[in-house]
């Protein structure tokens, strides 16, 4: 019994030895110096985690630089060691919770948790009482929101952003007037920001205000690479029926961000409405590749088939839009229209 007891030691020994030997770090993620499928920093890094692997630090600046890389689950698994190590430090529950989020934003109980330990580590910490507030928005608590961005008004870093935030909450409970109001207060703080100046564009197009073209148009004195201001603007010249205006708008929208489905398919209505089936058709075809399920897309190819006389093919996508989208009202008055 002495002798397997004293055998089992000696093989405990060995295991422990032989980790040490091949650099295995026990505490968090052990990357070799020598493993040439990560970049020249994060091996750095790497080196200095080996060589001192309790210490937090080191672990979350390997995991910053992964963060930078938009190497988001690298960058967990680091900044969760760093808190292993020292889970007092506000600045590891930060940035832990930023990367949850760009990982995964169905995962913002999580966020919330570390955001959460963040500020009651450090309370005035302004990054994170950012971060917070806007995922508490997102999750409608407008009243906890609301109390994080009264403190952080008062930071000129983020004064701004408090107020646009601010005036968000107010926009989501019907309350226009007050957004309206905060939004212009962000203005005030900062007359060059972008964000400011959009909602009040967008305010002011939901309620058909003619002032939101003007604002738009400030957006882009701001932000000439702004597409979602030149597709709200060629939105404005399409419904006051100038589809030569929108036209140029929203293939200004394409040239910027290719995949802006909305530009496309508006264009495809546009090019109907001039009478340029072709065209038409090609743009909802594209608007297909993007998103296979967008019922309108199927519908205008319909209307075109039926115009065209083809009623077979037009009956099959009326059909289809409407196997997409059962209340899709264009669809079905036109499947209505060419059953005998």
């Amino acid at each position: 019994m002495r002798l397997v007891k004293a055998f089992g030691i000696v093989l405990i020994i060995i295991i422990i030895a032989s980790c040490k030997d091949e650099g295995v770090n026990t505490i968090g993620r052990y990357i070799s110096e020598d493993d040439t499928a990560y970049s020249a920093d994060i091996i750095s890094a790497s080196k200095k985690i080996n060589a001192d692997p309790e210490n937090a630090e080191l672990y979350y600046l390997r995991g910053n630089a992964f963060y930078f890389l938009d190497q988001f689950s690298d960058a967990e698994i680091d900044f969760s060691t760093a808190i292993k190590l020292d889970s007092f430090n506000a600045l590891y529950n930060f940035k832990l919770g930023d990367c949850i989020l760009n990982m995964d934003t169905s995962n913002s109980l999580r966020a919330m948790g570390h955001l959460e330990n963040a500020l009651l580590r450090k309370p005035n910490y302004y990054e994170a009482m950012n971060a917070l507030s806007t995922l508490y928005i997102a999750r409608q608590d407008y009243d906890k929101a609301d109390d994080l961005l009264k403190k952080l008004s008062s930071n000129l870093d983020f004064s701004d952003q408090a107020w646009i935030l601010r005036g968000i909450i107010k926009k989501e409970q019907k309350d226009t007037v007050a957004a309206l109001a905060m939004m212009e207060r962000a203005l005030q703080i900062n007359p060059s920001n972008v964000d400011a100046t959009s909602q009040i564009a967008n305010i002011y197009l939901v309620q058909q205000n003619p002032l939101a073209k003007s604002y738009y148009k400030k957006v882009l004195a701001l932000d000439q690479f702004n597409y979602d201001a030149y597709y709200h603007l060629g939105l404005i010249a399409q419904n006051a029926g100038d589809y030569d205006e929108a036209d140029k708008l929203y293939n200004q929208v394409k040239s910027l961000k290719r995949d802006y489905v909305f530009a496309w398919y508006n264009l495809a209505v546009v090019y109907l409405l001039k009478g340029d089936w072709s065209d038409a058709m090609e743009h909802a075809e594209q608007v297909l590749t993007y998103n296979p399920d967008h019922d309108n897309a199927w519908a205008l190819q319909g209307y075109i088939y039926e115009q065209k006389g083809e009623l077979d093919k037009a009956k099959k996508l009326y059909e289809k839009a409407l196997g997409i989208n059962p209340n899709n009202q264009k669809a079905a008055e036109g499947l209505a229209s060419i059953k005998p």
